[in-house]
């Protein structure tokens, strides 16, 4: 691969040549020479555990290099952050505004409407009967 300046948004994680194969077996991925974590076997070791002691193993596993080594390959730093800058907390924070002046347009005071009954009623026209009407959208040139 050559080495050639790409934008930061289409910066390879890895490279093709280092990247692990699709057919390996998850024992073979990591870092060669390293421990891999079992998870089933750090189950039965804390099953044993309760109380203090079993916060006390959690917190030695959380300083563990292969507990380190999972989460890197579990989570890749920055796999939250999105290309453009706009991180989740802005999107809460816009998202929050947009609902805060929705909810301003509610508390609008309307006009005062006077409701005139018809002087002379329609055909047809049964009053408390319902009025059903048909509408239909375009969606690509077909109405639905």
């Amino acid at each position: 691969m050559t080495d050639t300046k790409l934008p930061t948004s289409q910066v390879p994680l890895v490279r093709i040549e280092n990247a692990p194969s699709e057919t390996a077996a998850p024992a073979d991925k990591g870092v060669p020479g390293r421990k891999q974590l079992d998870i089933a076997q750090l189950r039965q070791r804390l099953e044993k555990q309760d109380g203090p002691s079993y916060w006390r193993s959690l917190e030695e596993l959380s300083q563990s290099p292969e507990f380190t080594e999972l989460l890197h390959r579990e989570f890749p730093e920055n796999a939250t952050e999105w290309a453009d800058g706009f991180s989740r907390r802005n999107f809460i924070k816009l998202m929050g505004a947009s609902l805060a002046f929705g909810g301003l347009t509610a508390c609008t005071i309307q006009p005062d409407e006077k409701i005139v009954p018809w002087v002379r009623a329609p055909e047809n026209l049964i009053p408390g009967k319902p009025l059903y009407y048909a509408s239909a959208a375009s969606f690509g040139g077909i109405g639905t």
